[in-house]
């Protein structure tokens, strides 16, 4: 993310604060680009904002599954395995198991086998997937 100061004389408003229904008025000196994004935005919610694409990477991160270095052998095993519902009944659910050299790596559910197509391929491909 690249960030630089707003250029120009006099004053003018944070987008996202506008957006969001709050007025403001400010310096441009104290308002930032960001590089990608239209407006120009106070230190606020820049900081709101990076804060924001940091946990989405590191959210993304935590769902990566990613076979050892080395592992010869990308497999899976698909079960399945009933859950309760929300009303008490019992609902069709499948899970999904990758393995790497025959010890397992991760897991994820789905309500049809057919739903772990894609997934399935990226793990025999490159050896890591992003889980739901």
């Amino acid at each position: 993310m690249k960030i630089t100061k707003c250029k120009g004389e006099g004053q003018g408003s944070c987008k996202r604060c506008i957006d969001n229904g709050k007025w403001n008025r400010m310096w441009m000196c104290f308002l930032y680009k960001i590089e990608g994004k239209e407006g120009c935005y106070c230190e606020n919610c820049l900081k709101e904002l990076i804060e924001n694409e940091n946990k989405e990477v590191n959210d993304k991160d935590k769902n990566l599954i990613e076979a050892p270095e080395g592992a010869e052998y990308l497999s899976h095993t698909i079960n399945y395995s009933p859950k309760l519902g929300d009303e008490g009944k019992m609902m069709e659910s499948y899970e999904l198991v990758l393995e790497a050299d025959h010890f397992p790596c991760g897991c994820t559910y789905a309500k049809r086998p057919e739903d772990f197509n894609e997934i399935i391929k990226q793990w025999q491909n490159t050896g890591k997937v992003y889980l739901p």
